[in-house]
């Protein structure tokens, strides 16, 4: 990819400089820097691929693909510390950050890690990581929830978290099925 691939409009908004084809961070955590980059197949009609490549000793030398064929343009492939942000504009909402899973060696968006705080909203809280398992509690408003642990995906579902209520009132802890394409921490409420 180079510079000249973003576009006319995207020349605007970017100069030669500041443009970058590819990032290196630990995206995966393993101690060793990887590589995030886009590539943009332009055969017949243009599509946009974001790759990462893992360094360290365990790795196959075959890509990791975030997004493959995608007809919507990306900017740039932003590597940082255990994720990749796929930059589809400047400054805007739409960037969201793809997190490495260890759990499924995965990238997958709206991701919480163990520390992080979610934002629960018309949830049930069962006392397993089974929709089967009694409910231990029913959240109805927006509460926030200490992310414990997480867990598996059932099949192409959303994915289970072992959470804790943030604060004294009707205190509750077990697991929620729970995505969320936005960024962690963000819960409309007023702390109490």
């Amino acid at each position: 990819m180079v510079f000249e691939d973003l576009g006319e409009f995207w020349k605007v908004s970017y100069s030669p400089g500041e443009w970058k084809q590819f990032s290196l961070a630990d995206t995966d955590g393993d101690g060793s820097e990887d590589v995030a980059a886009v590539v943009i197949k332009q055969v017949g009609e243009t599509n946009y691929n974001v790759i990462v490549l893992h360094g360290g000793q365990d790795v196959s030398g075959e890509p990791v693909w975030l997004i493959r064929d995608s007809k919507e343009r990306v900017l740039e492939a932003l590597a940082r510390p255990n994720e990749v942000w796929p930059i589809f504009c400047r400054e805007c909402d739409a960037n969201r950050p793809m997190r490495w899973v260890k759990v499924d060696r995965a990238y997958e968006r709206g991701t919480y890690f163990p520390g992080e705080t979610a934002c629960l909203f018309r949830k049930n809280i069962h006392a397993q990581p089974d929709e089967r398992s009694p409910i231990v509690a029913s959240i109805g408003e927006e509460r926030e929830a200490e992310v414990l642990e997480m867990g598996k995906r059932p099949g192409d579902r959303e994915r289970w978290y072992r959470v804790r209520n943030r604060t004294n009132r009707a205190p509750f802890e077990g697991w929620v099925l729970r995505y969320n394409d936005e960024e962690p921490g963000i819960c409309e409420i007023e702390p109490q």
